[in-house]
């Protein structure tokens, strides 16, 4: 369903806002036997998608992530006691790469001392 959502948006060039994404999903066929809860969760995950970092927007948004690296579809993280394993799921590499020149040109922390890249 959420692809089904992301691919409408991308392909009708339709602006991306959370209501409308909210709207979209209420419209799957299917949404009606879906809670609340999990319509806005599953809005918020193609919003992301649209118009975020994916799957890493919640760790970017962490005050307690210092870095957030990915090798493929593997995610690790610095909390200040070093790189550890992000409980976070990447479908495959392109999910990965996708993301970087999206948050790197939104960042307001982007001052060219960080490094945000694709290592292809």
């Amino acid at each position: 369903m959420a692809e089904r959502v992301r691919r409408r948006f991308a392909a009708d060039g339709v602006e991306a806002t959370p209501a409308a994404v909210v709207s979209a999903v209420r419209a799957e066929p299917g949404a009606a036997v879906l809670g609340d809860t999990v319509v806005l969760r599953l809005a918020d995950r193609v919003h992301d998608q649209l118009v975020g970092a994916g799957p890493l927007a919640p760790l970017l948004a962490d005050p307690t992530v210092t870095d957030v690296l990915v090798n493929g579809v593997q995610v690790w993280v610095d909390r200040g006691a070093g790189l550890q394993r992000a409980a976070v799921t990447l479908g495959d590499p392109e999910d990965a790469h996708g993301p970087a020149p999206a948050m790197r040109a939104a960042s307001p922390v982007w001052s060219g001392q960080a490094r945000m890249d694709s290592a292809r």
